[in-house]
């Protein structure tokens, strides 16, 4: 199954409506090492993350390119979880970017008053660290759907969520990641609740 990812609009317009102008990935004009996540001249971005038959770095690059060979094209973006604890840079990644895909990390984070107090500094340089060496651009999706109810435990509320937000892109800026593209994914029902809102960092 595909979960596909459409940086333009997430539910297609009545046939009838005007089309909905597309939004971009990245909105900082940088500088950046490899330039950011640049949107396309017309059309969206069409990503997908693919579920494996086996999690193993040979069953993540054929789930890819099993859905690659259905849909007679290649992907442009390529949506990878990680817990917290889990390294960027593994072998199926390095293909992905060998195959000039762009990489959405998923990245899941621990308890934001946790990364807030400093417990996981050594952890997110490491990050930092193997973002930067791809040298190419990344989208970034720290902890998504952070406004869902059983994540509270481990959000505490809005304004922690975004002070660790925050936290993690300061330390990115110290180790001078300049390749990655932030990107803020509430859940269309925290929209729905008027909750999610209070989740976004800000425009900087």
């Amino acid at each position: 199954l595909a979960a596909v990812l459409a940086l333009a609009a997430c539910d297609a317009p009545p046939p009838d409506a005007e089309p909905p102008l597309p939004t971009v990935a990245a909105t900082h004009a940088g500088p950046y090492d490899a330039g950011p996540v640049a949107p396309p001249a017309r059309g969206a971005l069409l990503g997908a993350w693919v579920k494996p038959e086996s999690y193993s770095q040979t069953g993540r690059l054929a789930a890819v390119e099993s859905l690659q060979h259905d849909l007679g094209r290649r992907l442009d973006i390529v949506n990878t979880y990680r817990r917290f604890d889990e390294d960027f840079g593994t072998e199926s990644d390095q293909e992905f970017i060998r195959q000039g895909l762009t990489i959405m990390l998923s990245w899941a984070s621990g308890d934001t008053r946790s990364i807030t107090s400093g417990r996981h500094d050594d952890l997110i340089r490491a990050q930092a660290r193997r973002v930067r060496k791809a040298r190419v651009p990344v989208l970034l999706r720290f902890r998504w759907e952070m406004d869902r109810p059983n994540l509270r435990a481990t959000m505490w509320s809005a304004e922690d969520f975004v002070a660790a937000w925050r936290y993690v892109r300061d330390i990115f800026d110290e180790e001078r990641v300049r390749n990655a593209s932030w990107v803020w994914c509430p859940t269309a029902e925290g929209f729905a609740r008027g909750e999610a809102p209070a989740f976004y960092p800000g425009d900087d």
